[in-house]
């Protein structure tokens, strides 16, 4: 979420907009995993159905977001491979 804030600081659009999405709901939101994307589709991640659309609609077009998703998903992938 840092990272995401840090990146979406001066846009107005619908990137920080999704982002202020992602804070309000994070402590509904699934782990950041390949799963995330999917679960906008198959549960319901809010109280709100229009909300759950709201977020996944804004997913398919924010590179911001799959930017740190990605970044998230590489330091995983390091913190699990022995030394």
């Amino acid at each position: 979420m840092e990272m995401m804030d840090g990146k979406t600081q001066g846009n107005g659009g619908f990137e920080r907009g999704l982002f202020f999405l992602l804070k309000r709901y994070k402590s509904s939101l699934p782990l950041l995993n390949d799963y995330f994307h999917k679960a906008f589709r198959q549960i319901d991640i809010t109280d709100s159905s229009l909300v759950d659309m709201a977020i996944w609609n804004a997913l398919q077009d924010s590179e911001i977001f799959w930017h740190c998703f990605e970044c998230v998903q590489d330091e995983k992938d390091t913190d699990d491979k022995p030394n």
